[in-house]
């Protein structure tokens, strides 16, 4: 019996909960043939497997329920999951607020359906529950890929440089028009966003970059060691050589 026909939409309106029930029924051995526009309360057939090796017949009684629908419903969110990924790539979502505002879109319109559902007199309460559940793990793999659309893919830079080493190395770096000038607030939040120092055998993310610039750019924070450290790192005889 092929459980993976079931999809989110058979149960969001009663014409396709009845279209689902006529697909089970059409595992039925005993011919049912009744038209079908009323659900029914957890319906069961004769269902006929055959044994690979023997070819004997079996013939078994299944409910609707406990041997059809909740076989698969507990897959739902994933399967669809796969589904919100595959429509992603095949629009070329990849921008980051453009891949954000689908995904809100997107989860509005199932917060919709989880309502539609908990409203529907046709669906036993058990089953409303196990889809609403359903629906609100679909919400967290979607909000959990925004944040991280590739697990694999490194967030962060991790300097092998103290966190004062970090931020006057970008300082010096705006200072000397190395790159455009970015104020003190945008610099530190692109920072602690993007850069990791280094702490004892740790990496750390980088804290307070935002005051730490002021004080750099302000001629009242320019410790000797860091500016020691960035001197000699980037002056080793080897720093531009192209060869490992």
């Amino acid at each position: 019996m092929n459980t993976s026909y079931i999809e989110f939409y058979h149960f969001f309106s009663k014409e396709a909960f009845c279209k689902l029930q006529k697909y089970f029924f059409a595992y039925d051995e005993t011919s049912f043939t009744q038209k079908l526009e009323e659900p029914l309360d957890n319906p069961k057939i004769v269902y006929k497997s055959v044994d690979p090796f023997s070819g004997e017949e079996n013939y078994e009684e299944l409910r609707f329920e406990e041997d059809f629908v909740y076989k698969e419903i507990t897959k739902l969110a994933d399967k669809q999951f796969l589904k919100f990924k595959a429509e992603i790539n095949n629009k070329g979502i990849y921008e980051t607020k453009t891949l954000s505002d689908f995904a809100k879109a997107y989860i509005s319109k199932k917060r919709e359906y989880s309502t539609e559902i908990g409203l529907a007199e046709y669906l036993p309460v058990k089953l409303i529950a196990s889809l609403q559940l359903q629906l609100e793990k679909l919400e967290e793999y979607i909000e959990q890929y925004i944040e991280n659309p590739d697990p694999n893919f490194k967030q962060k830079i991790s300097f092998n440089w103290s966190s004062s080493e970090v931020l006057l190395f970008f300082h010096l770096l705006r200072k000397n028009k190395i790159i455009d000038w970015i104020e003190d607030r945008d610099l530190g939040r692109i920072l602690e966003y993007s850069c990791n120092y280094l702490t004892d055998k740790e990496y750390s993310p980088i804290r307070n970059a935002r005051k730490i610039l002021g004080g750099f750019r302000r001629g009242e924070r320019i410790p000797d060691k860091p500016l020691e450290k960035i001197k000699d790192d980037l002056s080793n005889e080897n720093f531009f050589s192209l060869e490992d």
